[in-house]
């Protein structure tokens, strides 16, 4: 009679298993990618709106009066030409106003933030809430939310419209703040207790409000009306041709202010980290050093090789991809 295997070795074997299999490995390439172009230092934090670089210096699709913040500082948002960073303290920089940038002071660090120039709304590490006058530096809202286990490093930005703030906490919820009032109009939780965590996307689509926390995505329209949907999304992405999700076991799905799906694509064991879009096709770099080029029905997909794996911080724009210190190009 054959001996059993030791529990740990079978516990292993299926490990190595496991990984194995999860790894990205394309039967056909289209083609192969290599840097362009090169940036004067790494990066050093990403954000959603732009990276920040070693020596201060700022990557951005988005246009701003500056290119370099503060010795300390990381890009958090890029609003309609404004720029805030954050340093590690508590400190938070508002850059694009007339005269030098200002300073704002905190007891813990701010790791999301927006600004429409009149106000500036921040989420701390310690999960507090903030309205503050970008102009006189006066609190005009604070509500101290329930701690966090983990902050993530793809945190929701905040939103600001003429009537109200949308602030997303790092427990699941949003506030939406009556910017008359300063009170809070309506808590809306994204999750249950199976999907408490970071509000990690945040956007306005086709007149929806459309939000996510690990496991579960929310659509919200403007009569207040919700549907959710559970999801395992690594990313989700609202480009000009639409809403994308993508799927941690490859999938790839185009879908409505609804959360309908319009279409749909999967590569088997694909690890899509971050998207962006360029003349109707959707660039999509993959963890294993790939990236996928769809049509925006999601109906072809080319598949690229990048010179290496993906090891550092990326942030993609319409031009390309900044991996480390380098530029690769859509072609």
């Amino acid at each position: 009679m054959r001996a059993k295997a030791p529990l740990a070795f079978v516990s292993l074997l299926l490990l190595c298993g496991c990984s194995k299999l999860a790894v990205f490995e394309p039967e056909n390439v289209d083609g192969r990618l290599s840097y362009d172009d090169r940036l004067e230092a790494p990066i050093a934090k990403t954000a959603l709106d732009g990276a920040s670089l070693e020596n201060g210096r700022i990557v951005s699709r988005k246009k701003t009066t500056i290119d370099r913040l503060d010795d300390g500082f990381y890009l958090l948002s890029i609003d309609g030409g404004y720029a805030i960073a954050a340093d590690r303290k508590g400190a938070l920089m508002l850059y694009g106003l007339e005269g030098k940038p200002k300073r704002f002071d905190f007891a813990e660090a701010i790791v999301s933030a927006a600004t429409d120039g009149k106000i500036i709304v921040a989420v701390s590490k310690t999960n507090a809430c903030r309205v503050i006058d970008a102009q006189n530096s006066k609190t005009l809202f604070f509500s101290r939310e329930k701690s966090a286990l983990a902050v993530s490093d793809k945190l929701a930005k905040p939103l600001i419209g003429k009537q109200q703030a949308i602030i997303p906490t790092l427990d699941g919820k949003l506030l939406i703040v009556d910017r008359a009032a300063m009170k809070i109009a309506k808590e809306i939780a994204l999750g249950d207790e199976e999907f408490f965590g970071n509000v990690v996307f945040l956007a306005e689509y086709d007149n929806h409000v459309i939000a996510a926390v690990d496991g579960r995505a929310t659509s919200i329209a403007a009569n207040g009306a919700r549907r959710s949907r559970d999801i395992d999304a690594r990313t989700l992405a609202a480009l000009p041709s639409g809403l994308y999700i993508f799927a941690r076991d490859g999938a790839v799905e185009r879908v409505s202010a609804k959360l309908e799906t319009i279409a749909a694509n999967r590569l088997p064991y694909a690890r899509f980290i971050a998207a962006a879009e360029k003349d109707d096709a959707i660039w999509a770099v993959e963890q294993s050093g790939y990236v996928v080029k769809f049509t925006d029905d999601l109906k072809e997909a080319k598949i690229y090789e990048l010179p290496d794996t993906i090891r550092a911080s990326v942030y993609i724009g319409d031009q390309g991809a900044w991996h480390y210190d380098r530029l690769v190009r859509w072609r």
